[in-house]
């Protein structure tokens, strides 16, 4: 109960800020993607609407995205689609972030605990002290001590079972932000070939087009790509930062319940 409780509060915790942080990030590169491309292609812009009869600069100036909404909004659905996915990608990483701990996962105090009940001979004062505090530790020493008048051997294999399934439901959580990290710039080409391919056949439709018409309809496709690129490097960061926790702790956690399990070892004569 008191884990579920803890797991509620986490979940809740991590989507507030995961939203706010998000909200944070797409506003600081977007605003500044914004600065660099108007910088770069102001001038173009102006040159090329002097040359077609002084009007034309400002004209396409007027239809390109002003703004870290509007670029948002130009993006279209799989611009939405690589946004929603960089709110899970933040909610997962600060969830990993708090969960994903050694005292978390393992505190000391506990374990000091269960080896004094051991080694007071008291193996069911063990056992209730891991079955009343919900942790990886405890889960894992939980399923050996439950089977301890079936031998030595049934004991080694309910552990062995239990870490193999916590350390699954580790590497699963891991797996979905390796997952955005992959999808997400895969999104933002789908977006962009679309958008590329809309402003050609708009090109080939207007034989009096001219570049400016095809640069605007890229300006806007490449949005998608942008928005990919800026959830995927930070997604494929964290997910390398989370790997190596998870292999360290569970290192950790194997040689600590290897000595606990080595209490129960029959003495080979």
């Amino acid at each position: 109960m008191k884990g579920a409780q803890e797991m509620k509060k986490h979940t809740l915790f991590t989507a507030l800020l995961g939203s706010a942080l998000l909200a944070l990030v797409v506003c600081l590169f977007s605003a500044a993607s914004v600065h660099a491309a108007d910088d770069g292609a102001a001038a173009p812009a102006a040159e090329a609407g002097a040359a077609a009869g002084g009007g034309g600069g400002a004209e396409v100036k007027s239809e390109l995205p002003q703004g870290p909404i509007a670029m948002v909004i130009a993006s279209g659905f799989i611009g939405y689609i690589i946004i929603l996915l960089s709110v899970v990608a933040v909610a997962l990483s600060i969830e990993n972030l708090i969960a994903i701990k050694r005292e978390k996962m393992m505190p000391d105090d506990l374990l000091s605990d269960i080896e004094e009940a051991l080694d007071a001979g008291e193996y069911e004062e063990a056992l209730e002290i891991c079955q009343a505090e919900d942790c990886m530790m405890t889960r894992i020493l939980g399923a050996g001590l439950s089977k301890m008048a079936n031998g030595f051997e049934r004991m080694e294999e309910a552990m062995a079972e239990e870490a193999d399934a916590q350390a699954t439901m580790l590497h699963q959580k891991l797996g979905y932000i390796n997952l955005i990290a992959g999808v997400a710039p895969m999104l933002g080409l789908l977006g962009t070939v679309s958008g590329m391919i809309g402003a050609f056949g708009e090109i080939a439709s207007k034989p009096s087009a001219n570049a400016q018409d095809l640069a605007g309809g890229i300006y806007v496709a490449l949005m998608t790509t942008l928005l990919g690129l800026i959830v995927a490097i930070p997604s494929t960061a964290a997910f390398a930062f989370f790997r190596g926790r998870v292999v360290k702790i569970l290192m950790v956690m194997g040689i600590i319940t290897g000595e606990i399990l080595d209490r129960f070892r029959p003495v080979e004569e």
